[in-house]
């Protein structure tokens, strides 16, 4: 940069001077490997190796001493123009950590509250791992350690930033972010009483008006406030909050997150997909790229569970490519509910692709914890493809203790996924296996009031108390959860479940008060397995009463089936259609009268067909 450069000679004393433009030109006139980096002709950088070479000597030639001036005043210039990063690395490279840890005291504040939160975590990342401290710096890495999810650095640091702050007024600001800190663990730990309260003294203490500070308050107030069981009080305060915001985006963005948030919890999903939407459209409108990526991971998440997947494919592409800038956890969770969506409407090469993802994107992030997660995304998909050894053998892998922060909104909830295993399993120490987890899960799910996740829990009580004989609980689970679903729109727990719940649906299809959805959700069944309608399952079971004798195109289909194969597989190697192979296990089905296809290979291989 010419400017840059005009800089840099202004410290040499030297009569003969030339400018920062006049010297660019000769470099370029010379041919000395300058590379331009954008069209308009303002910066350049040598080859790498030139460059190399070319700083060697210019260390020789000046000394240690003028080089460090040199780079103080590049430090300075790139600081002026707004790009901290580079400012911050030509500062480190003078051994200067004083004048280091001054740059991001001077920036941090404005940077988070531009919500570029990543921008300041690359920023520590950058400083040696020396003791400091400096309270900015501890703080800038507080936020980064939250924003990552990585609650076992965060607390460590907790710790320390008190023993560097005083009673000063100077201070008072930072005893605020580290109430507000400790509001916002007291939050995911699920004791949202002491974290409301850790969030009132934070209050007392950081500057008003609207800024991320303030807006995080308030967000966390109304989600603990749900979990306390007050929703009705959580929405009208964050109503209140957003209809008197002004004009700062990102404390708007997060009241907006706080409806959806607390709408969210209490099941009220098509209220979430619209909050999502509004926070979308602001957060593009605004141009702020963090809060756009949380937006599309809200989205996601509420039409996961509505098993509504218009746009979809915008959303899943924006989740992929917003990853590295997202709460790990939520970019994580995000990541797998389009793995199994992608899954759910049979597109398993792009579930694939999706999986593929998760795991680069688990390695990539260096914390064994997210491995849990792919494991049991691993399991929950190789469940939909009627592996049900390989989902078994990972799910024996799954340990996970119940919490709330383990619980939240996600989507993909290990746990569950073990129990959901364990119940399509189908033997009796796995059923009672399943059984103690769901009641652990329960038990927290009520205590957190989190109707969110009680619809996924009761549709796997139905069936499993169906696999037990318990005709009486099984039907009182599948009331409570089809009453919850139909007043909140909740579908893809009972879509997931397939064949193993649309037998017990379909009783309840006379009932005037479920109607409606039960007919959606077994439609959507039907669909997705390509079940026949009933006339012609009528006709199908009048032709089969008198024969039930398999077909040798049946006999070849539940033999591929028993291998392990998906129907696309068993497609490619029958040359038939995905529809016809459904249709062949249907008709499997109903001769054998049997309800799935697990239950379909164990009849197999009680008359030895699979020999």
């Amino acid at each position: 940069n010419s400017e840059l450069v005009d800089v840099e000679i202004a410290l040499d004393k030297e009569e003969n001077k030339i400018d920062g433009a006049y010297f660019i030109q000769w470099l370029i006139q010379s041919n000395l490997f300058i590379i331009p980096l954008d069209r308009s002709g303002t910066w350049y950088r040598f080859h790498h190796l030139i460059q190399e070479f070319l700083f060697s000597l210019f260390k020789d030639k000046f000394g240690p001493e003028k080089v460090n001036a040199f780079q103080e005043a590049a430090s300075e210039w790139f600081e002026n123009k707004g790009f901290i990063e580079e400012s911050l690395e030509y500062m480190l490279a003078t051994q200067n950590t004083t004048e280091a840890f001054a740059i991001i005291e001077r920036h941090r504040l404005d940077f988070l509250n531009k919500d570029l939160w990543y921008v300041v975590a690359n920023w520590v990342a950058k400083l040696p791992p020396e003791n400091n401290t400096d309270p900015d710096v501890i703080l800038a890495k507080i936020w980064a350690a939250y924003e990552n999810f990585q609650i076992d650095q965060l607390l460590p640091l907790l710790e320390k930033l008190p023993t560097v702050l005083n009673d000063s007024k100077k201070h008072q600001a930072y005893w605020g972010e580290w109430h507000l800190m400790h509001g916002l663990l007291g939050f995911w730990s699920g004791n949202a009483s002491d974290g409301i309260q850790q969030l009132k003294k934070a209050k007392e203490l950081l500057p008003g008006g609207e800024n991320l500070f303030n807006g995080m308050l308030i967000l966390h107030h109304g989600m603990g406030t749900t979990i306390n069981g007050e929703f009705d009080l959580a929405s009208k305060e964050l109503t209140a909050h957003l209809q008197k915001s002004t004009s700062d985006p990102v404390y708007i963005g997060r009241l907006i997150a706080g409806l959806f948030y607390t709408n969210q919890f209490d099941g009220n999903i098509k209220t979430s997909i619209q909050r999502a939407q509004e926070l979308k459209e602001l957060a593009s409108s605004k141009k702020i790229i963090y809060t756009e990526a949380m937006a599309v991971c809200m989205e996601i998440t509420a039409r996961f569970c509505a098993y509504n997947f218009d746009q979809s494919k915008d959303l899943f592409d924006n989740a992929i490519k917003y990853r590295y800038i997202l709460h790990t956890r939520t970019a994580l969770d995000a990541m797998a509910a389009i793995v199994i969506a992608n899954e759910l409407q049979d597109k398993s090469d792009e579930a694939n692709n999706a999986l593929q993802s998760l795991e680069n994107f688990t390695k990539e992030s260096g914390n064994p914890a997210y491995n849990m997660l792919f494991i049991s995304v691993s399991g929950r998909l190789a469940l939909l493809r009627n592996n049900i050894s390989s989902a078994l053998a990972l799910a024996e892998t799954i340990e996970e203790e119940v919490s709330f922060a383990n619980l939240f909104c996600w989507v993909e909830i290990p746990l569950i996924t073990k129990a959901r295993i364990f119940i399509a399993e189908g033997s009796t120490d796995n059923l009672h296996r399943a059984r103690a987890i769901l009641d652990d899960v329960k038990q927290a799910q009520a205590f957190y009031l989190l109707n969110n996740q009680l619809i996924e829990i009761l549709v796997l009580e139905c069936i499993l108390y169906k696999k037990q004989e318990l005709e009486v609980e099984s039907e009182a689970s599948l009331m409570e959860a089809i009453a919850l679903a139909s007043a909140k729109q909740w579908l893809r727990p009972f879509v997931e479940a397939g064949e193993e719940i649309l037998p017990l649906l379909k009783k309840l299809e006379s009932n005037p008060s479920y109607k409606s959805l039960v007919e959606n959700v077994v439609s959507k069944i039907s669909l997705k397995h390509h079940f026949p309608p009933e006339s012609e399952k009528i006709q199908s079971k009048e032709d089969t009463s008198a024969n039930s004798d398999l077909s040798a195109r049946e006999l070849e289909v539940i033999q591929l089936l028993a291998q392990g194969l998906r129907y696309k597989e068993i497609s490619a190697e029958l040359f038939i259609s995905e529809g016809t192979i459904k249709r062949h296990v249907y008709n499997i089905s109903q001769k054998w009268e049997v309800q799935n296809r697990f239950t379909l290979i164990d009849k197999a291989k009680e008359l030895n067909l699979l020999n």
